[in-house]
């Protein structure tokens, strides 16, 4: 019994030690989270097998081409936005109202919790988590803010930058880094192409046992903060007929059954967290980027577009292709926060 408590000591201690040096990396000069991704392309393949339903990038086999960008290595912060607010507060008050996120988003039901409601936002206990409860315009706001304080940061590495939303298609090519990405080196320009078809989630595959469809490493452990779904849940549905906008298709589907959603194995550190995480959680891909699949979904230059999937999806939507939609009417969510793209305009 003491050598079995030991063990589960030492499993304890290395997973708060892992995440120790994870918030440390984090809580750098916010210019070295930032992760450059040189210029290159993406091809895409229809899905084939028994269940082929339509992703959206995928309606349309091709490719696309993304130029060399920045992209943050977290998802922006409670911390981060914070930081904006205050400044707004001391120098710019007019307009520091408009730029509150909504923290309502957490009155509605069934996710109702008066305590997120009231210190998810500001409590130090949430600092590095995402914020959520922001509008598309919100978001544009803060790059635009953190572009001027940047330019005008002595101590600047770039002459001048500009802070923005990533595009869609930036968004996925920096996903698809997570499981292929390479290096370029110094000076030299590597114009990497990914395979959409080869890379489902922002991991290598090898993480996940050499599976491509796995959210699950090699010991079980889950990669991202999602809802999972109780396997024994699922049931095979052979030519069924589902509604997909507007159109009607009929295939051989898999689906969870009602009733059935997070399940906790006793002893594992499986996920069934009860919101979002920090950001700095899970293990990065290659390049670098941490939850580009989970904890919030993220939006993107185009409005009404998010990527990634949230801690409230289930692994469907976190794959690197799947994109989900929101409108005006439920534009601020506590599933939905954003993470930062930054281009060079000029150096010194």
């Amino acid at each position: 019994m003491l050598r079995i408590l030991l063990l589960v000591s030492l499993l304890c201690s290395s997973v708060v030690f892992a995440q120790k040096d994870a918030e440390k990396k984090y809580r750098k000069a916010g210019e070295s989270h930032m992760v450059f991704m040189d210029s290159g392309s993406v091809h895409l393949r229809p899905m084939t097998g028994d269940v082929d339903v339509p992703l959206d990038y995928l309606t349309n086999p091709g490719e696309f081409k993304v130029g060399a960008f920045y992209i943050s290595a977290y998802e922006v912060s409670n911390f981060d936005y914070l930081e904006y607010v205050y400044w707004l507060n001391r120098e710019d008050h007019e307009n520091y109202k408009a730029a509150l996120p909504d923290t309502t988003v957490w009155e509605k039901k069934p996710y109702y919790s008066q305590a997120y409601l009231e210190y998810y936002f500001r409590h130090p206990a949430y600092r590095y988590y995402p914020v959520v409860g922001v509008t598309h315009q919100q978001a544009l706001d803060f790059c635009a803010w953190l572009t001027d304080r940047y330019n005008a940061n002595p101590e600047r590495k770039h002459k001048k930058v500009r802070f923005r939303l990533p595009t869609k298609t930036e968004w996925t090519y920096a996903a698809l880094s997570g499981a292929e990405y390479q290096k370029p080196e110094k000076g030299k320009s590597l114009a990497i192409a990914y395979k959409a078809y080869n890379s489902f989630f922002p991991w290598p595959s090898e993480v996940a046992g050499g599976n491509p469809f796995s959210m699950q490493d090699e010991d079980g452990d889950w990669m991202a903060n999602f809802r999972p779904m109780d396997q024994a849940s699922v049931r095979y549905l052979p030519e069924a007929t589902m509604i997909y906008d507007s159109d009607t298709i009929t295939n051989n589907f898999y689906i969870g059954w009602p009733g059935h959603a997070c399940y906790h194995v006793p002893g594992s550190l499986s996920d069934c967290h009860d919101v979002t995480t920090p950001v700095y959680s899970y293990l990065p891909g290659l390049s670098g980027l941490y939850q580009m699949a989970g904890n919030v979904e993220e939006m993107v230059a185009e409005y009404g577009i998010t990527k990634g999937g949230s801690w409230n999806d289930t692994g469907y939507y976190l794959q690197n292709t799947t994109e989900e939609t929101y409108d005006a009417s439920g534009e601020t969510t506590c599933f939905r926060g954003f993470r930062l793209a930054m281009d060079v305009i000029e150096e010194f």
